[in-house]
């Protein structure tokens, strides 16, 4: 994966290929993907009826799936966007990713909090927060404590 190659018939493993438009002069560099046997067959099945009764040159599977993701990647907006987003979304790797945000800044979203109390059995309200012992706070209470022993 990574490596780049010239767009040949011994690396794409398609024959009878000529210099279409997505291939210029043929010095095309192809990346390679891979993709759904669902897609590979849609491609296949467009291959074949735009090379059935094409005589002006032949296109491969390469061709079309390259000419559609640019073609799509001019149309690509925030609906398709969410759609990908929607269709694709794994509650587990966003769970993590909340996780390591709430680790860096020692805070978790209030809804995950409720939902976390909640599912636990653990009351939703937050436990009373001890005074801290400063100093005033401190000698105030020594004052309070020497002026009750000393009135007695």
């Amino acid at each position: 994966m990574g490596e780049e190659k010239k767009n040949t018939e011994e690396n794409t493993g398609d024959s009878d290929k000529n210099d279409g438009s997505l291939r210029g002069n043929g010095d095309l560099v192809s990346h390679k993907i891979s993709i759904t046997t669902e897609a590979e067959k849609t491609v296949s099945k467009l291959v074949l009826r735009i090379n059935d009764g094409f005589e002006g040159g032949r296109v491969s599977r390469q061709d079309v799936a390259s000419w559609f993701l640019l073609r799509s990647a001019e149309k690509f907006g925030d609906d398709e966007l969410q759609q990908i987003r929607s269709e694709f979304f794994n509650e587990r790797d966003y769970l993590s990713t909340v996780l390591k945000k709430a680790k860096g800044s020692h805070d978790l979203p209030k809804e995950l909090r409720t939902l976390l109390r909640s599912s636990s059995g653990v009351s939703a309200e937050k436990r009373k927060a001890k005074k801290r012992l400063i100093p005033d706070y401190t000698n105030e209470v020594i004052n309070s404590v020497e002026s009750d022993e000393a009135a007695t």
